[in-house]
């Protein structure tokens, strides 16, 4: 399930609602190490909060997909958003 973090994503889309149609609003996600203090809450999360948006924007990217550092899941960047893309394909 979505917990707090995730329904953010909700308050950026309505936001963004407001001034431009939705098929032109594209969500980034960063499925990896992550800076600072930052703190990624992995491919599961991930998924639920793309199911959550499908059809609530125009679609979904990914930051830095070719960075060579590893997730918490001990994956690249890129191949856990090749995962999460092949995931939302299937939507």
């Amino acid at each position: 399930g979505l917990d707090r973090r995730a329904l953010r994503y909700d308050d950026v889309v309505a936001s963004a609602r407001r001034y431009i149609p939705a098929s032109k609003i594209v969500m980034g996600f960063y499925p990896g190490f992550q800076a600072y203090t930052g703190e990624w809450c992995g491919i599961e999360h991930d998924k639920a909060t793309i199911s959550h948006l499908d059809g609530e924007t125009g679609g979904i990217m990914f930051w830095a997909a070719n960075r060579p550092a590893r997730a918490s899941n001990g994956r690249s960047v890129a191949q856990n958003s090749n995962e999460l893309a092949a995931f939302a394909a299937d939507l």
